[in-house]
């Protein structure tokens, strides 16, 4: 069980949901569907659809390439790692009350272990090792 207080433990969490999100989204499927369906099930229905053999794991990298690819799209329009942020509230207001009472997002804690896991500099842009990694090198 994750402890939502904590915030180290959340950055590779996170980027593999990310991940998986993004291919999911790629097969035009309703996201509700990650509730019951494994990667195991979208790896077979991916490589049905396009007749090239997909593993869990490729499963998982085809996200993964889509999260950067949508990344270098975003930082060629203009964004940078300054619009990487959550409204005030959530990161300066603490939560009134309930089992989370009193606590704020910590995003300053997070950002730069989230760019780290995901293989990008201190600005949140790809590296190119990891484009490399992905085989976007020429993006």
């Amino acid at each position: 069980m994750l402890d939502r207080a904590l915030t180290k433990e959340k950055v590779s969490l996170e980027v593999v949901l990310e991940n998986i999100n993004a291919a999911v989204d790629s097969l035009a499927l309703c996201r509700f569907t990650s509730f019951s369906l494994s990667e195991e099930y979208y790896s077979r229905m991916l490589s049905s659809v396009t007749g090239v053999e997909y593993s869990e794991n490729d499963f998982i990298k085809v996200g993964e390439r889509i999260w950067n690819l949508e990344r270098l799209f975003n930082n060629k329009a203009g964004f940078t790692h300054e619009d990487d942020t959550l409204p005030s509230r959530l990161t300066s207001e603490p939560i009134s009350s309930g089992p989370a009472k009193g606590q704020v997002c910590r995003l300053d804690e997070m950002l730069q272990d989230y760019y780290k896991s995901r293989g990008w500099d201190e600005k949140g842009r790809p590296l190119k090792y990891k484009l490399k990694e992905l085989g976007l090198e020429n993006v």
